[in-house]
């Protein structure tokens, strides 16, 4: 990016933070934190933007968490779609009856109106300035 060019990290989730409920959920948000791991990501990533983009050396760098939302609108698309993530991720951690079951506790707090999950999801904005005229930032550093 070239002196005055701004870069952008949108929708870093962070998954230290995340939060599951009914209680009886909450593991299934650790075990995809550690699945995630094992898989050679970061889940973490999102509260570390901030001084990433300090160290890449950006200037006026702004970063923030997305606002969450959740309630009784969750449709079988996101259902399925996020399912089918955890299925993945899960895959060699939790034999499929037991992965079943958890499925079919989040559908029913869905369902009840119960259900809360939220993952932190970070933004990161800085601008290239003249005397970083090339920036150490990287995918691979995010």
């Amino acid at each position: 990016t070239r002196p005055g060019g701004s870069v952008l990290a949108f929708a870093e989730p962070d998954y230290g933070g995340r939060i599951d409920y009914p209680k009886s959920l909450e593991t299934l948000g650790k075990l995809q934190t550690e699945a995630l791991q094992r898989q050679g990501s970061d889940p973490f990533t999102g509260r570390k933007l901030a001084r990433l983009f300090h160290q890449a050396g950006f200037e006026q760098v702004e970063t923030g968490v997305m606002g969450g939302f959740w309630g009784s609108r969750h449709s079988q698309v996101d259902n399925e779609s996020e399912w089918s993530m955890l299925a993945s991720d899960l895959a060699d951690t939790l034999p499929n009856d037991q992965l079943q079951e958890l499925k079919e506790i989040d559908l029913h707090a869905w369902n009840s109106g119960a259900r809360v999950l939220y993952i932190p999801t970070f933004f990161a904005w800085g601008k290239v300035g003249e005397k970083n005229r090339r920036s150490s930032l990287s995918p691979v550093a995010l």
